[in-house]
């Protein structure tokens, strides 16, 4: 996660940068320190709940052993076209 590898003397530096900086801080994981942080007043929240205009719902099949060459031609297409 960002908010692991990012350190706090690091975040430190950028909120001392001037007199009320913005800090954007993004987490999909519940880390204690951010979470201590939202209840004690010290971070806003935000949820982003829905999906960005035109973007189709991610769709999640099992490929059965025998159809595992299939699938990995079919990522390596994908991949060739720009799509990862």
């Amino acid at each position: 996660d960002e908010q692991h590898r990012f350190g706090v003397r690091q975040r430190s530096a950028l909120l001392a940068k001037g007199a009320n900086p913005h800090l954007l801080v993004m987490t999909a994981t519940p880390i204690p320190r951010t979470l201590a942080l939202s209840v004690y007043g010290d971070l806003d929240l935000s949820i982003i709940n829905e999906l960005p205009p035109g973007r189709l719902p991610i769709k999640t099949a099992m490929i059965p052993p025998e159809k595992r060459m299939e699938a990995y031609g079919f990522l390596r297409r994908q991949v060739r076209l720009g799509r990862q």
